[in-house]
């Protein structure tokens, strides 16, 4: 079908305006004059106006000259070259513009392809990072858990070394009595003795508790050094996953833009390939 408003009426007007104007009226010509329309059509309508043409002149006028005859054919020779030779300027820009969209299309889809690849890749990476982030944040909680037990008994501890040491003090204190007893009379010197051995035994059990205290706050200390580490790792994690996120973000609008130029360059093919049909119309 022609394009709305094109009409054989308006072809033939456009080719009397041409012949006027000293121009042989082509279909070249005659869509160029319109801005359009179905070549099918103008070739069909232009045919029928040659024909009526001819039959007028061939009416009114007596046979050309054999010259004229010559002269014309010369003529319709050289402007049939012409448009033909304007064609296939046409055909080859169309051919290049075709192959030159071809091959943005190529690449954008090879570009797309390595984009997909990329963001699954980058997915695979979050999900490990955040999987070693869960792994991080048990053992985190777990090592807390196992400071609050060494804090407790670390407590405790101190607890019963201040309880012993209030028993040392409560045993000195009766072992002086006892030696000031034990001055006194001899019958004292076996209680002497046992205050001196309870007093021995106390000290001994002093230094094992203190010892215990000791370790237990080199284990708090190196417990609160852990946690500190954990803390500053699940920060640098963090980080890293906010930096992941981002880069998700931006490959999302890299990927939504170059499916808007891939739909784009889906309409420029089709276009071509509308071209391509109405070439071969012609």
């Amino acid at each position: 079908m022609g394009r709305p408003g094109i009409t054989a009426q308006q072809v033939q007007e456009a080719a009397e305006a041409l012949l006027a104007e000293g121009l042989h009226p082509t279909v070249v010509s005659v869509r160029t004059r319109l801005g359009g329309g179905s070549p099918n059509n103008i070739t069909k309508w232009l045919s029928q106006w040659r024909e009526a043409r001819s039959a007028l002149q061939s009416e009114a006028l007596p046979p050309p000259p054999a010259a004229v005859e010559t002269a014309m054919r010369s003529l319709w020779g050289a402007a049939w070259t012409a448009a033909k030779g304007h064609l296939e300027g046409e055909r080859e820009a169309l051919l290049s513009a075709r192959q030159e969209i071809e091959r943005e299309r190529t690449e954008m889809l090879a570009e797309i392809t390595r984009l997909d690849s990329a963001l699954e890749t980058t997915r695979a990476e979050c999900q490990q990072l955040q999987h070693a982030l869960e792994t991080e944040r048990h053992a985190h909680e777990s090592t807390r858990a196992d400071v609050r037990e060494a804090r407790a008994i670390a407590s405790e501890r101190k607890k019963r070394v201040e309880e012993q040491t209030a028993e040392l003090q409560e045993a000195q204190r009766q072992a002086a009595a006892a030696l000031a007893r034990a001055s006194r009379a001899d019958a004292l010197e076996t209680e002497r003795e046992r205050a001196i051995s309870e007093q021995t035994r106390l000290a001994t059990d002093l230094k094992r508790e203190q010892e215990t205290a000791r370790q237990g706050r080199a284990a708090l200390d190196a417990g609160a050094l852990k946690i500190r580490k954990l803390e500053h790792t699940l920060e640098q994690e963090r980080q890293a996953r906010q930096q992941v996120e981002q880069a998700l973000a931006e490959l999302r609008i890299e990927t939504a833009t170059l499916s808007e130029r891939a739909a784009h360059t889906e309409a420029l093919r089709a276009l071509i390939e509308r071209m391509h049909g109405t070439d071969a119309g012609r």
